[in-house]
Protein backbone atom coordinates (compact mmCIF):
# COMPACT_ATOMS: atom_id res chain seq x y z
CA UNK A 1 0.00 0.00 0.00
CA UNK A 2 2.68 2.36 1.09
CA UNK A 3 4.34 1.66 -2.45
CA UNK A 4 1.17 2.91 -4.28
CA UNK A 5 0.97 5.54 -2.54
CA UNK A 6 4.69 7.04 -3.07
CA UNK A 7 4.40 5.82 -6.97
CA UNK A 8 1.29 8.06 -6.92
CA UNK A 9 2.31 10.73 -5.34
CA UNK A 10 5.53 10.66 -7.23
CA UNK A 11 2.96 10.94 -10.80
CA UNK A 12 1.41 13.94 -9.50
CA UNK A 13 4.82 15.70 -9.12
CA UNK A 14 6.00 14.76 -12.57
CA UNK A 15 2.57 15.78 -13.68
CA UNK A 16 3.01 19.69 -12.23
CA UNK A 17 6.70 19.47 -13.99
CA UNK A 18 6.07 18.67 -16.92
CA UNK A 19 4.54 22.41 -17.87
CA UNK A 20 8.28 23.85 -17.00
CA UNK A 21 10.76 21.00 -18.59
CA UNK A 22 8.34 21.36 -21.94
CA UNK A 23 8.99 24.92 -22.02
CA UNK A 24 12.91 24.63 -21.51
CA UNK A 25 12.81 21.96 -24.01
CA UNK A 26 10.90 23.80 -26.90
CA UNK A 27 13.82 26.50 -26.11
CA UNK A 28 16.80 24.70 -26.98
CA UNK A 29 17.68 23.70 -30.46
CA UNK A 30 16.08 21.04 -32.68
CA UNK A 31 19.13 19.31 -32.50
CA UNK A 32 19.27 19.64 -28.43
CA UNK A 33 15.57 19.21 -28.31
CA UNK A 34 15.84 15.36 -29.61
CA UNK A 35 18.94 14.58 -27.99
CA UNK A 36 17.46 15.64 -24.44
CA UNK A 37 14.22 13.74 -25.91
CA UNK A 38 15.57 11.07 -26.11
CA UNK A 39 18.30 10.55 -23.04
CA UNK A 40 14.68 11.59 -20.99
CA UNK A 41 13.03 8.68 -22.62
CA UNK A 42 15.65 6.01 -22.07
CA UNK A 43 16.18 7.04 -18.36
CA UNK A 44 12.51 6.56 -17.95
CA UNK A 45 12.93 3.07 -19.53
CA UNK A 46 16.03 2.52 -17.66
CA UNK A 47 14.19 3.44 -14.31
CA UNK A 48 11.07 1.27 -15.24
CA UNK A 49 13.58 -2.08 -15.98
CA UNK A 50 15.49 -1.62 -12.31
CA UNK A 51 12.33 -1.36 -10.82
CA UNK A 52 10.17 -4.22 -12.27
CA UNK A 53 13.91 -6.58 -12.36
CA UNK A 54 13.35 -8.02 -9.00
CA UNK A 55 9.44 -8.76 -9.62
CA UNK A 56 10.23 -10.41 -13.14
CA UNK A 57 12.36 -12.86 -11.28
CA UNK A 58 9.93 -13.90 -9.11
CA UNK A 59 7.87 -14.65 -11.70
CA UNK A 60 10.45 -16.63 -13.50
CA UNK A 61 11.40 -18.72 -10.64
CA UNK A 62 7.68 -18.97 -9.62
CA UNK A 63 7.21 -20.88 -13.46
CA UNK A 64 10.38 -22.72 -13.14
CA UNK A 65 8.55 -24.87 -10.06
Amino acid sequence: MTKAIVSSAAIFALLLMVEPICTFIDSLSPALNMALVFVMVGAIMLAFYLMMRSELELCEGHYER
